[in-house]
């Protein structure tokens, strides 16, 4: 009887570690996004703002990837993203609309934190 426990214990554990592993790569990090946007570095020569903040929950080049394609569709506002410094440089020749900028990372799933 205690064998059969522990066998149905491990089964389950199996069964939510597959339902959540293929729930992760589905939806969030590593979720498999467009990595080569991160080699689009940008000229800060080009831009009049220039804002940098630290980013949280970034784990890997994906997650940089979807942070960077995220920010680079609002209006008149360029990024670079910096897994390995965990930075996020926004770049606009308009005035830099920071609440803008911090709901479009948090819709993401990621969180900015400025710096000071």
């Amino acid at each position: 009887m205690a064998t059969f426990i522990i066998i149905t214990i491990l089964i389950l554990y199996v069964v939510f570690a597959f339902r959540q592993s293929r729930k992760r790569i589905q939806n969030g990090c590593c979720g498999g996004s467009n990595t080569s946007v991160l080699k689009d570095k940008v000229n800060p020569l080009d831009y009049e703002y220039h804002k940098q903040y630290k980013a949280e929950g970034m784990h890997c080049e994906n997650c940089a990837a979807k942070i960077k394609q995220g920010l680079d569709q609002l209006d008149n506002v360029k990024s670079d993203v910096s897994l390995k410094k965990n930075t996020v440089d926004i770049y606009s020749n308009n005035a830099i609309d920071q609440q803008e900028i911090f709901t479009c990372v948090e819709e993401l799933g990621y969180k900015l934190i400025e710096q000071s």
